[in-house]
């Protein structure tokens, strides 16, 4: 690492996409222009500077938020605190989590990442333990986070891209085109022209016309088949060549690409594409005749939480056609490629669709054409162990015996993504996926050149989240039923089903929702009001028109063990929660801050988990002794009552956790979510003007 390198590694604040000063990555009202941040940027190659230029990004992304008539969303007080205490001897995510939620470094409480790249670089040397023989291709699209790619790179990682954007962004970190796949079946001719003109040219295929329009648009060959980059798209390619990847690093894996993006990526020298149908095969061949195709097959994704089979992937049946449509076109296949969806957690998944990807090598032998020399098994790997599924390094055996059949010569298997990113969430470690996988790789020939494409195995548990509650609102229970806690529960859940299904219809059925609110009340024994009149417990709300909760003035008194909460933080599905939307993610929240006062260590999730066990186990056993465990449980004398975690914005579909058990929480409480790497940051938005969270460093220790 460099001197300047070491010296940005110690600053706390967020990264850089180019190099340089990390905060030319700042969005959002407080973003630096490039020019601005370059224009006086202090000397970082020592400690000094680098903390001389995070005080004067500060000030610069004040003055920047100033004219754009907005307000920063951090006044550089919780900036300077990171800075800080990211830097701190013995510096973990918790202690940070814990530092940053004070209301000395953070008085705005405003919502927050903090990123360990520690743990990127754990995962990385798990993962060339586990599965020596498969060179992981990091699937940038999952977490594009400057630091982290940055990280990654310096380690000798390869990177997957779906885009020439992300090809350029893996470039500029310095990255070696050929340590760069374009894994996009479906790339535009003109990502294709521009990812080969910065040298990416290994890209995936899934159908005919695909591998024609990369033969089309990348007239040149690949002499060398060290890919080390899976992108998606144009964008993706040159992301990554701006990193200094060579075109040969990459691979245009996307069966379905627009004729101009294969154009552009033949014009940047990225000609290995995937193709799944013949008509992506003509475009292919007629706009980069040179292309090297790679043919996407289908394979079982049913263990997986993000299929993709609807989409891509030839049928068995079609491939042998397919193949021979190729010959005929004259387009060269230089392999076979495939995904079992995103995180799968099922090793034998992947083991299946090796197995297939030798039926589609035998097909190939039988037509005459020369040897293929390609394997992609694609992405889906776990990011975190035991989440549903099988770990990583049961992936990894399952996979082994399987590569270990194939052909000698064979340069290069992609394994795909999928992996999972955090350990003991319901499903198989990663070391068990990985002890699937090596059996199955160790079937195939020595000379044989295996890589992958995690995303969430390393960007998941690299990342944890602080949000601040915002609002609370309470559900009392029943007076005098000795059910309150089960006929609020009913209340909330009959009035939030009735919220989810009017966002899921054409329109808004208020009197609908209005009776089934008022049956719900009538069922759990709280009285409706009339329009303008008072409710037997005071309130003078009632429901009508849009859905809408409405209970008796809250406050702490008279809190009872039934009583139910909804909370309102500052970060919610529209921001860093997207992944619950678009990746079908389960976030489990645990109390960060109480009452002033950290208590991450007591509420932690760990804590948490064990209450609701004994809480089923008590439900369960009508003879267990529950004396020590109320109706709604507790923790370290605490009473945990049944409660929902809402977002900011005015969107009703804005929920992040429908039903959890917490104790009771105050405003400005702090609540963290673990393992928030992975599909959180790439598609966070600032709907309702809500700023996107900062994400703070944990930077690489001295080993």
């Amino acid at each position: 690492m460099s001197p300047e390198q070491k010296a940005l590694s110690t600053c706390g604040l967020p990264g850089t996409m180019a190099g340089g000063c990390p905060h030319k990555a700042a969005s959002g009202a407080g973003a630096l222009s490039v020019a601005a941040c370059a224009s006086e940027k202090p000397d970082t190659t020592t400690e000094a500077g680098a903390a001389a230029c995070c005080d004067q990004a500060v000030a610069l992304a004040a003055q920047t938020a100033a004219q754009a008539g907005a307000a920063p969303a951090d006044d550089g007080t919780l900036s300077r605190a990171a800075a800080a205490v990211c830097r701190a001897q013995g510096a973990t995510i918790p202690s940070v989590l814990e530092a940053l939620s004070s209301p000395e470094a953070n008085p705005d409480a405003l919502p927050f990442f903090v990123c360990d790249l520690n743990v990127v670089r754990e995962r990385l040397a798990l993962w060339r333990r586990e599965l020596p023989d498969v060179v992981p291709h990091y699937a940038i699209k999952c977490c594009p986070d400057p630091r982290l790619m940055q990280t990654l790179a310096d380690l000798g990682a390869s990177f997957d891209c779906a885009s020439i954007s992300e090809i350029r962004s893996v470039l500029a970190l310095g990255v070696a085109p050929e340590r760069i796949i374009y894994a996009n079946p479906t790339k535009p001719a003109s990502h294709i022209r521009q990812s080969a003109a910065v040298g990416v040219d290994l890209m995936t295929f899934d159908n005919a016309e695909e591998l024609r329009k990369m033969h089309d648009a990348l007239p040149i060959s690949l002499a060398d088949l060290g890919a080390s980059f899976d992108c998606a798209s144009i964008s993706e390619i040159r992301s990554v060549l701006a990193l200094g990847v060579a075109p040969e690093r990459i691979i245009y894996a996307n069966p379905t690409k627009p004729a101009s993006h294969i154009r552009q990526s033949a014009a940047v020298g990225v000609d290995l594409m995937t193709f799944d149908n013949a008509e992506e095969l003509r475009k292919m061949r007629q706009e980069h005749p040179g292309v090297r195709a790679v043919l996407r097959i289908l394979a079982d994704d049913s263990k997986s939480v993000c299929a993709f089979g609807r989409k891509f992937g030839a049928h068995p049946h079609t491939t042998r056609a397919l193949l021979a449509r190729a010959q005929a076109l004259g387009v060269r296949v230089v392999g076979v490629s495939f995904h079992v969806g995103s995180g799968c957690f099922d090793p034998e998944s992947f083991a299946d669709a090796v197995r297939r990807v030798g039926r589609v090598f035998a097909e190939a032998a039988a037509l005459g054409m020369p040897q293929l020399e390609l394997v992609d098994i694609g992405g889906g790997f776990p990011g975190v162990d035991n989440v549903d599924g099988a770990p990583f390094h049961e992936v990894a055996a399952a996979l082994r015996p399987e590569l270990a059949r194939f052909p000698p010569g064979l340069e290069l298997v992609d394994i795909g993504g999928g992996f999972p990113g955090v350990d003991n969430v319901d499903g198989a470690p990663f070391h068990e996926v990985a002890a699937a996988l090596r059996p199955e790789l160790a079937r195939f020939p020595p000379g044989v050149r295996f890589i992958g494409e995690p995303g969430r195995f390393f960007a998941a548990p690299a990342f944890s989240l602080a949000v601040n509650v915002t609002s609370r609102r309470r559900i009392p229970a029943v007076p005098g039923s000795d059910e309150g806690a089960d006929d609020a529960a009913a209340t909330t859940a009959a009035l939030t089903t009735g919220l989810a299904a009017a966002d899921s219809g054409a329109a808004y059925d208020f009197e609908a929702i209005a009776e089934a609110a008022r049956e719900a009340r009538r069922a759990a024994g709280i009285a409706t009001p009339s329009p303008g009149g008072a409710s037997p417990t005071g309130s003078t709300e009632f429901v009508v028109g849009p859905p809408v909760l409405s209970f008796p003035a809250d406050d702490n008194t008279d809190v009872q063990p039934g009583d139910q909460f909804m909370y309102y933080v500052n970060d919610g599905v529209y921001g860093s929660f997207n992944c619950i939307q678009f990746d079908h993610a389960r976030v489990i929240p645990a109390v960060l801050r109480r009452s002033g006062e950290p208590c991450l260590g007591t509420f932690d999730q760990a804590a948490l988990s064990h209450a609701l066990d004994a809480i089923s186990s008590a439900a369960d056993n009508s003879q267990a002794d529950t004396r020590s465990v109320t109706p709604e449980g507790e923790v370290d004398g605490d009473l945990l009552h049944t409660c929902s975690v809402w977002g900011p914005t005015c969107d009703s579909i804005d929920l992040i956790v429908p039903e959890t058990r917490l104790p009771r929480l105050s405003i400005g409480d702090w609540l963290a979510f673990r393992n928030m790497g992975a599909y959180t940051l790439t598609a966070a938005s600032e709907f309702n003007g809500f700023a996107k969270a900062s994400v703070f460093y944990i930077p690489l220790r001295e080993e």
